[in-house]
């Protein structure tokens, strides 16, 4: 009889299997509470059917996080075992797995608030610098909330569960008949085996059956943090077609004959070779929706400096970060290559076992000196292993300035660096040796607000606002000290943004994420007004395009393009788990859930398009596919750099 005694813990399974479902139901509710903003009359409209899908993932949620317990209680009541002696290790496994789905469910608040998706694998970009994303979590008040939550919760949860195990220990065994156990072991391995389907009977509940209509909250809505999170640990295949009929393809589009590479082209320039200085400014989340000049009442002239540049400028106001994070913007700007879904560029083992050549490494090797500015500790992102293996000579991070120059968590406020930069600019251009700068910006990010060390006052009213207007001020004022350099005229300066922000969830991979601002300033080459270039393009086209101003020979290995000699027909893009190509006119996406999108850019109905333009979209489709097929294949070859290298 003492196998009976196993079955007590049925009603913990239970139990335990209940608060699964009412947790992930509470946050279902706290999450539309917290973005009602987004909330459109269609999310009104569809509720139900929003809600009622969320069940589905739920119930695959805590199928999955009960199953463990079921097999041990299974194995304990068929061998005759009480499980009184484990019941340390259930709560131990109970407590764990809801701390665990807490954090998750939790996380993906703020998450949510800057992704605007739910929270994926790509948190784990960041897993490379411990200390600091935790010193930044820490010191930034705006998580405060979050982690008070979590402590509270975890704190209640331990209690309670630690009652509920303790209460099976002490309740008398429930007496079941042998016919009847075998009734309900059946019967409760059986619902747990449906609930692991998602409640479906024919196939696995799965991602793509969240899009319900052509609204990206909609869309959002029912699928559950936790689901999102495990569904994003698959990678995205990037095996679209045949090797062989891909390259094919690329070097029909790009003119390149090696057999062996399908990038590799030597380029020859009919001019004269110049050697311009380059001086490139990675400005963080720096969205071109920011620009009042191209879009006048989204918001306040808060880059009127950079405005006033980009007149005088080659400004493109069709250009696109290569992902949404600033690691994608630092390696695409530099290296050449495009994002590679959800994958750290920097900290991945083939980007540790290869050199990069790009620009920086292509400059060195024209006698160039090359230096990397941050503000934040070089660890960060694997900068200080990655960035002075490919080409810079050297960098410089929070650590080579004084105290007074911290501005917050992230470090030097921009304009501290700035004036460094400057200061080593001159002194290379005294020794006569031509000189490639890259400055990272910082006081943008998130939460995006003005340092407390500057004398500069803004006249705007959100820190958000007074956040752009200094990093504008900054670079306004880098640009009138430079002018005064005898360096200034021969020097190309680039302006683009790493990344952008999702200020408009227009659609499923929202636009102005990747949408960034991007300007060309040569003062030695004419400095007349010039009105913005509408022909897309892509971070990776800088290096190709720099060299082409220069007139410089070089070996390019990249699919980067000169954008003033090979202009393109479209431009794609990443944001994780979906990949997205836009033209002058269309937008395609497609998800790595096998969703897919077409949507014409001037139809303020969004419609999909897609089965009305099938033609176009897989044409817009193998235009990219074929580009990261093929960077996939250069990476996994080891043939990103130079022959040799």
């Amino acid at each position: 009889m003492r196998s009976l005694f196993a079955s007590r813990y049925l009603r913990l399974q239970v139990w335990f299997f209940l608060l699964a479902m009412t947790v992930q139901i509470f946050f279902y509710f706290l999450f539309l509470w917290i973005n009602r903003s987004s909330a459109t009359q269609g999310v009104s409209n569809a509720f139900f059917s929003t809600f009622g899908l969320s069940l589905h993932y739920d119930l695959f949620i805590a199928s999955y996080l009960s199953v463990p317990v079921f097999i041990f209680w299974s194995v304990g009541w068929i061998a005759g075992r009480s499980l009184d002696c484990w019941r340390n290790w259930l709560l131990g496994y109970y407590f764990l797995v809801f701390s665990f789905l807490i954090v998750l469910l939790i996380a993906d608040l703020p998450y949510y608030a800057f992704f605007r998706e739910r929270i994926t694998r790509s948190v784990h970009l960041w897993i490379g610098s411990p200390l600091e994303m935790v010193k930044i979590i820490f010191l930034q008040p705006i998580y405060y909330p979050y982690l008070i939550a979590f402590l509270l919760s975890a704190f209640l949860l331990y209690r309670l569960i630690r009652s509920q195990v303790r209460r099976q220990k002490d309740s008398a065994p429930i007496l079941i008949p042998t016919g009847n156990r075998i009734v309900v072991f059946l019967f409760w391995g059986l619902l747990l085996f449906w609930g692991m389907r998602g409640g479906r009977i024919y196939r696995t509940i799965q991602m793509k059956e969240a899009f319900l209509a052509g609204d990206p909250f909609l869309n959002q809505l029912p699928v559950s943090p936790a689901f999102s999170y495990i569904n994003s640990l698959t990678a995205f295949r990037l095996q679209f077609s045949d090797d062989e009929l891909a390259m094919a393809r690329v070097q029909a589009r790009l003119g390149s004959h090696d057999p062996g590479h399908p990038f590799a082209r030597q380029v020859q320039p009919s001019g004269s070779p110049k050697r311009f200085h380059i001086v490139m400014i990675l400005l963080e989340s720096m969205s071109e929706a920011v620009s009042a000049r191209l879009h006048p009442g989204l918001f306040p002239d808060i880059v009127h400096r950079i405005d006033s540049i980009g007149s005088r400028s080659w400004y493109f106001s069709n250009a696109w970060s290569a992902g949404i994070h600033t690691c994608n913007g630092v390696f695409s700007s530099l290296y050449g290559f495009p994002a590679m879904m959800q994958e750290h560029p920097m900290s991945t083992v083939r980007a540790a076992s290869q050199t990069f050549s790009g620009l920086p490494g292509t400059l060195k090797r024209l006698g160039y000196r090359t230096e990397f500015f941050c503000s934040h500790d070089a660890a960060f992102d694997n900068l200080s292993t990655f960035i002075p293996a490919n080409g810079f000579d050297r960098i410089i991070d929070r650590h080579a300035f004084p105290p007074e120059a911290m501005s917050n968590e992230w470090g030097v406020s921009d304009e501290f660096l700035f004036e460094r930069a400057i200061a080593s600019m001159d002194s290379s251009a005294a020794l006569g040796t031509p000189f490639f700068t890259l400055i990272q910006t910082i006081s943008t990010h998130e939460p995006a607000a003005p340092p407390g060390n500057t004398k500069y006052r803004s006249s705007f009213q959100t820190p958000f606002e007074q956040a752009y207007d200094y990093t504008d001020w900054c670079v306004g004022r880098f640009f009138e000290t430079a002018a005064t350099r005898p360096w200034y005229d021969s020097t190309v300066f680039v302006l683009v943004g790493d990344h952008g922000r999702p200020f408009v969830e227009d659609y499923p991979a929202p636009l102005a994420f990747n949408h960034v601002l991007l300007l060309i300033r040569t003062p030695g080459m004419g400095d007349t007004l010039r009105a913005p270039i509408n022909q897309p393009v892509m971070q990776i086209d800088l290096f190709p395009t720099i060299m082409g101003i220069l007139q410089q020979p070089y070996l390019n290995t990249t699919p980067g393009a000169d954008v003033f000699r090979e202009p393109r027909p479209y431009a794609y893009f990443s944001q994780d788990h979906q990949l997205a190509v836009v033209g002058k006119d269309q937008l395609y996406i497609e998800n790595k859930y096998g969703s897919r999108f077409l949507y014409a850019l001037d139809d303020r109905s969004k419609t999909n398009r897609l089965e009305q333009s099938l033609s176009l979209a897989d044409s817009m489709a193998a235009y990219a596919h074929d580009a990261l097929q093929m960077t996939d294949w250069v990476l996994e070859h080891r043939l990103a750099g130079y022959p040799g290298k």
